[in-house]
């Protein structure tokens, strides 16, 4: 444990912008990202709600929710619970109900599987279940960019002991807010750490630092087995 926080210690030495996470490229996005469901295939009371507080190019801004004390299950075809209450052959990933959204873990074989995701919420992000897989993060959109096709979706849930999907597309659009600098820092190691914003003397006592603090514990480990050694004799 003390070594861990002597190495944490010792990159916060480096420039705080060390650390950084970014998208798979480094870039804003191009498109405006809305979904649409189609209301015939929404059990009763099912609604998606919408936070318009969350920018256009996000999905996160849409949840699915359920008001109705009639549980809806997001279901997909993997392994199959038999201690999840559903028939065998479904394999449930969350369920809706009451405008509370639970999630199901699997490991659990004794006690309720369903753990509380949200209670009394908006809903189940939809980002949680469906991608955007015509988006693009890259720097310099090209003016002449075409818009993607509408991607058609389906949410397969398990309702009223049946099984059946919710059907939709999402639709995209011109990003009119877009950056065309990247936003975000480059990572450039698999780490996350951007050594390149730290200056040389600042990874020369990050190294200097860890090479003391390894050679300090070998030492004491030495003579702690040397001691040992002296007792059992």
């Amino acid at each position: 444990m003390v070594v861990v926080m002597l190495c944490v210690f010792g990159f916060s030495l480096l420039d705080t912008k060390a650390y950084c996470v970014s998208p798979v490229e480094p870039g804003d996005n191009w498109f405006s990202v809305a979904i649409h469901l189609d209301e015939k295939t929404l059990p009763a009371g099912v609604q998606l709600v919408e936070d318009k507080s969350v920018k256009k190019t996000s999905l996160g801004r849409y949840h699915l929710n359920n008001k109705t004390s009639e549980s809806i299950y997001i279901v997909s075809e993997g392994q199959k619970h038999p201690n999840s209450g559903l028939p065998n052959d479904i394999s449930p990933i969350y369920r809706l109900v009451d405008n509370s959204v639970y999630g199901f873990n699997g490991s659990i074989y004794n006690g309720d599987p369903w753990e509380e995701y949200c209670k009394n919420c908006r809903g189940l992000p939809i980002i949680n279940i469906l991608r955007e897989s015509q988006q693009v993060w890259k720097v310099n959109r090209p003016l002449d960019v075409k818009i993607p096709q509408p991607q058609q979706v389906e949410i397969p849930v398990y309702y009223n002991g049946d099984t059946f999907n919710i059907s939709g597309q999402l639709v995209y659009g011109l990003n009119e807010e877009y950056n065309p600098e990247t936003p975000f820092p480059p990572c450039n190691d698999k780490l996350g750490l951007n050594f390149v914003n730290s200056t040389l003397p600042e990874i020369i006592a990050v190294v200097m630092f860890l090479a003391l603090v390894t050679t300090v514990f070998a030492v004491f480990f030495i003579v702690l087995r040397f001691i040992w050694r002296r007792i059992v004799k």
